[in-house]
């Protein structure tokens, strides 16, 4: 694999999370009137203090993710370790929130996003382009 081609891939990976919350948003209007139904009742309540832990978390990682996805972009030790941790980290707000409703749709574009994020943090620390972060 070349450097072209793995930013190609961090490229493709930004652009598939951005699709991911476009289907999710536009999908979600198309589930059966229970799930509509309860996904309103959810969201008129007031959010409890596990919620806004869990959305102050995600919030703050979702920044340190774009911060170290530049840093990955660019080559740096630094992002690489970043983004690895970031996403590790990543898993407690979604065990806070809890569960989670979406289409067909969403979830096979939020499953083919996880699995290209996992392809990511596996070349990233193999040869040739674990040589790249050792060179900068």
């Amino acid at each position: 694999m070349t450097s072209r081609l793995f930013r190609q891939l961090i490229l493709a990976w930004w652009s598939l999370g951005i699709v991911c919350i476009a289907v999710t948003l536009i999908t979600q209007r198309f589930l059966p009137t229970e799930l509509v139904n309860y996904l309103d009742s959810v969201g008129k309540r007031d959010p409890t203090f596990i919620e806004w832990t869990a959305i102050g978390l995600g919030l703050g990682l979702f920044l340190v993710v774009v911060v170290a996805s530049v840093g990955v972009f660019r080559f740096r030790r630094w992002g690489r370790s970043l983004f690895l941790w970031s996403h590790v980290l990543v898993l407690i707000p979604s065990v806070l929130v809890g569960e989670s409703i979406m289409s067909g749709w969403a979830a096979t574009f939020n499953y083919l996003y996880s699995i290209l994020t996992g392809g990511i943090l596996f070349t990233m620390f193999l040869p040739p382009i674990a040589l790249f972060f050792e060179e900068t």
